[in-house]
């Protein structure tokens, strides 16, 4: 089991990227700053991590619905989309 203090930047990286796009996250434990992660794909793994970024999709939202925020009345009012 890796803890956050032993794992270098690259290292940490590349489990990201190893992770996001063939693990599920089975469970979670701890609290915030130590959390213990259970990975599972062809095996079950945990890891130890200072915390957590779930990102769980995202579809655009109608702006025109938000005159009440200022959008299409301010020229600097601006989605996040089109702020990009």
């Amino acid at each position: 089991m890796s803890s956050p203090s032993n794992v270098s930047f690259t290292n940490t990286l590349s489990l990201l990227a190893d992770a996001s796009t063939v693990s599920t996250i089975e469970k979670i434990d701890g609290q915030p700053g130590k959390f213990e992660v259970t990975l599972q794909n062809a095996r079950s793994e945990k890891i130890i991590v200072g915390s957590i970024v779930a990102s769980l999709g995202w579809k655009p939202y109608d702006a025109k619905a938000l005159t009440h925020l200022g959008y299409n009345t301010y020229s600097n009012v601006l989605t996040n989309l089109e702020f990009e």
